[in-house]
């Protein structure tokens, strides 16, 4: 015996359709009749579709007739069999064989059963629910569909418009689908239940996604958005539907022209709550100042800047469904950082009927979920990337409703910041977007009055925007308010740090002035003069290791002689700031490496013989022989003021090579060891100076060690930690060296803002005392100049 494929011709006669086989003869058929096998088979009755066919007369006609009330299944009224598909099982077959199995399945009958009872209820088309995809048998169930859980919440996350929403059984016409599908090679359907069925199918998405990559068959196909050569049909299918390609795609849209109702901003209740937190009272009163005018908001740091523009955008989003907003940063973590909060804080908006769409852009972590850029509802990335986006067109000036600045007084010079505002906010003729602007530190001079002019200039480049400060809830923000008093400590260089300090800086002056005759126009390449001085500040330093590696090292890397002898001045420089950051161990285990590697091919090439007493220096020290006296005050003051439990301390720097070697200190002290604690490091992500920075993913896992609070209680980092970045409020901040400015001053101030905490500031000298008592009078000069800005224009609205 042996299975056929057919009924026809010869092999008819000998054919048994219960069991689906041929016989070689006739004799042998009726034997097989008489078979268990194929009794127990006719035994199934009603429940079976059985067709029992013999046409030379070898089966009896009890038989006949038994087999022939089999035949009939109360479901052929409701379908027509095919060899191809079968629409209450939704399987496709390839020839007679398969399906004659299938249609005598016990899978197949029991569906065609309750396909039977079901039957009065169908209406002649589908019942199909067009927001989920999916069929239903009645049109009872369709109702008890739509309000199940699934169906709702698939509702909400819909992406067309409310207004559009179509709740009809069927989405599309089925008259609109052609009769075949020759992308899957299917001549007819049985039905058009099964027409739409595969038409709204994966399979048929895939293959037709798949015929159109197919059509690749040149080796110069090429993807323009990733710049990626495409050589084989399967590498373009792959390349194409990878997020990488989609994101590109997003970002590389162009931004159609849209006809935008005018910007309507006003003041009054939302339909929605604005944030997921509740506010403070001072924060609902910076918004609604905000929400007025364009405005700078002047708050401390850590007293929720960012709450209260997360509310004006929450606010002006309602009011303005159909604009973008943007929020600009100054640093690529913090785009991380913002959109994060934004996201939690508006993970309850909903912006005609979807759930708001945010994209952090910074570099190569880009969060678009693969849409073009100008079909978010917010965009947060640094002003430096939004400059690029508007002038290639994937977003458009003229979209906007509102424009965030994070750190709002950067808005000065040359800035991205500034670059914005004047040439589009000034120049575009279109409705300007609302300003708002959030700062702890706008402006600090020495005298009030020329702090006030500082101040004046910087809300005029802000578009003429208002100054917002808390004046009714000033008791509210107190109780926020950082009230850690800087306690300055004097830590001064012992005598064998000292002798290197002075001759460092006098051999740093002679390269700085080889240096001017080297290389053409230096001093106003560097805007760096040290002609007329004889002792190099720390601010001085900072810029000539900033604009040595920024500006010169990149332009001189043909000029091998010139390239290395800026690379060893800029070494030299690091052991100068190792030394008045860390110590005497610190300075010379650099200035050795410094030494070994360039000094013989500086006196070679640029004539200049290393300071005879600087060598000496380095070749009497013995490792352990001198305390150094900047950690060591370091880890005295994390002895006395460190809560160990709970607590959390900052040490600031201005080097990251300092940053990495107090770190690596501090985890091999007894100290830390005996207190099962590790210190972390954190820098930037630039390319300055030779020890390079921190990736993006560094500095996340960084940050998701510090908040953990598992044990790594000491953070060493640089002023990338100064402003802006989220981490936890901390019982003790240690500055190694004095900040050079007032923002900084307040910025690192901001984070001692635990009750109880210490602020601790290292000098090294006199001057660097007098310089902080300068900055802390230049802070009381910004609030004076912040409360005569409100008082005149208090006096011109009157």
């Amino acid at each position: 015996m042996s299975k056929s494929k057919g009924r026809s011709g010869l092999l008819a006669k000998t054919f048994c359709e219960v069991c689906n086989i041929t016989c070689c003869t006739g004799a042998d058929l009726a034997l097989h009749k008489q078979s268990p096998r194929h009794l127990a088979k006719t035994k199934v009755g009603k429940h079976r579709r059985q067709v029992c066919r013999v046409e030379d007369g070898a089966v009896d006609t009890d038989d006949e007739s038994e087999c022939e009330s089999q035949t009939t299944t109360s479901s052929d009224d409701l379908y027509q069999k095919d060899e191809k598909y079968c629409p209450i099982c939704k399987v496709s077959f390839t020839g007679p064989e398969p399906a004659g199995q299938h249609y005598t399945g016990a899978k197949h009958l029991k569906k065609a059963a309750v396909f039977k009872s079901a039957s009065k209820y169908l209406i002649s088309s589908c019942v199909y629910c067009s927001d989920c995809h999916i069929y239903c048998n009645t049109v009872e169930q369709l109702q008890i569909h739509k309000q199940s859980p699934r169906h709702m919440s698939k509702v909400e996350e819909d992406d067309s418009d409310p207004d559009e929403l179509n709740m009809n059984y069927i989405k599309f016409s089925h008259q609109d689908l052609p009769d075949c599908c020759k992308v899957c090679k299917i001549d007819t359907f049985t039905s058009v239940s099964h027409k739409i069925d595969h038409f709204t199918g994966q399979k048929h998405q895939q293959n037709e996604k798949r015929q159109s990559i197919a059509r690749l068959s040149k080796p110069e196909d090429f993807c323009h958005a990733c710049n990626v050569l495409l050589t084989t049909p399967s590498q373009a299918y792959d390349h194409l539907n990878s997020p990488s390609h989609k994101s590109n795609v997003a970002k590389t849209t162009k931004a159609p022209k849209k006809d935008l109702p005018p910007i309507n901003i006003r003041l009054e209740e939302m339909s929605q709550v604005l944030t997921q937190k509740t506010p403070r009272s001072y924060q609902i009163e910076l918004y609604r100042k905000a929400i007025q005018d364009d405005s700078i908001i002047f708050l401390p740091t850590g007293t929720g800047k960012t709450l209260i523009a997360a509310m004006v955008i929450s606010h002006v989003l309602q009011q303005n469904p159909k604009r973008q907003i943007v929020f600009l940063v100054d640093r690529v973590l913090l785009v991380i950082q913002q959109s994060k909060v934004l996201k939690a804080e508006l993970a309850h908006l909903k912006i005609r009927g979807k759930k708001v769409e945010i994209a952090g852009l910074c570099g190569e972590k880009q969060d678009v979920s693969g849409r073009p850029l100008h079909e978010h509802h917010i965009l947060v990335t640094t002003a430096a990337y939004y400059l690029n986006l508007l002038e290639n067109g994937t977003v458009r000036w003229q979209d906007l409703s509102l424009v965030v600045f994070d750190e709002a007084h950067h808005c000065t010079k040359s800035h991205p910041f500034s670059v914005i505002l004047k040439d589009y906010y000034e120049e575009e003729d279109t409705e300007a977007p609302k300003l708002l602007g959030l700062t702890a530190s706008p402006a600090g001079k020495d005298t009030v009055d020329k702090t006030y002019l500082m101040l004046r200039k910087l809300l005029v480049n802000f578009g003429n925007a208002n100054l917002a400060i808390v004046e009714e809830n000033k008791r509210d923000l107190l109780k926020y308010k950082t009230e850690a008093a800087p306690v300055i400590k004097s830590v001064r260089l012992d005598m064998k740090e000292s002798d290197l300090s002075e001759e460092l800086q006098i051999y740093l002056l002679t390269c700085y002035h080889q240096l001017v005759l080297s290389i053409q126009d230096f001093k106003d390449t560097c805007a760096i003069n040290l002609d007329s001085t004889t002792v190099i500040s720390s601010e001085q330093l900072q810029d000539l290791q900033k604009n040595i590696s920024e500006m010169l090292l990149p332009c001189y890397k043909e000029q091998s002689s010139i390239h290395s002898f800026l690379c060893h001045v800029l070494g030299m420089a690091e052991v100068l700031g190792l030394l008045w950051e860390c110590g005497l161990e610190f300075a010379i285990e650099k200035l050795t490496s410094v030494i070994e590697e360039s000094s013989d091919r500086v006196a070679k090439e640029m004539k200049l013989q290393m300071n005879p007493k600087i060598v000496k220096i380095m070749k009497e020290y013995e490792v352990g022989s001198n305390e150094m006296t900047g950690v060591s005050q370091l880890l005295h003051d994390l002895k006395e003021n460190m809560d160990w439990k709970n607590g959390i301390a900052l040490v600031l720097v201005k080097m990251r090579r300092s940053a990495h070697s107090i770190t690596k200190f501090l985890n091999n002290s007894k100290l830390l060891q005996r207190k099962k604690t590790q210190a972390v490091c954190m820098v930037g992500h630039g390319s300055g100076g030779q020890d390079g920075g921190m990736s993006v993913n560094r500095q996340k896992s960084t940050i998701a060690k510090i908040w953990s609070r598992d044990n790594h209680r000491v953070i060493v980092a640089t002023s990338v930690a100064e402003e802006g970045l989220d981490l936890p409020e901390c019982d003790l901040v240690v500055v190694m060296e004095p900040p050079n400015n007032v923002t900084a001053l307040v910025q690192i101030r901001g984070r001692a803002r635990k009750r109880g905490a210490k602020f601790i500031i290292l000098c090294r000298n006199s001057g660097q005392r007098e310089k902080i008592q300068d900055l802390l009078s230049r802070e009381k000069n910004m609030e004076d100049a912040a409360l005569r800005i409100i008082s005149c224009s208090e006096d011109e609205e009157a």
